[in-house]
């Protein structure tokens, strides 16, 4: 395999959802190249967010994830957040927890 192959992302019988349900199953995108602008596109609930955040490792998935020929799936959650982060579109509720002395 040559070194352009090697760069980029790619994604292999990728599978990603929740504990009863499966959004994604058996994604294969054979390669997304490096330095490139690649959009992701699809109507609301097909999974879009879903992908992104088990790519970063923020829900379970299973399958390849290859990043410049490197598994991240196999790699620990520390070793992968140094690769891959993800931003949503909006942050969750924080809890605010206030005091009142008597």
């Amino acid at each position: 395999m040559n070194d352009q192959a090697l760069s980029g992302l790619s994604l292999s019988h990728f599978s990603a959802g929740y504990p009863r349900r499966k959004v994604i199953e058996n994604l294969t995108v054979p390669h997304l190249p490096r330095g490139k602008i690649t959009a992701l596109l699809g109507p609301n609930g097909s999974g879009k967010s879903t992908l992104m955040r088990a790519m970063a490792g923020l829900g379970p998935c299973g399958g390849e994830l290859l990043l410049e020929g490197e598994n991240l799936l196999t790699q620990p959650f520390s070793r992968r957040a140094e690769q891959v982060v993800y931003l949503p579109q909006t942050l969750p509720p924080a809890c605010i927890c206030m005091c009142w002395s008597r």
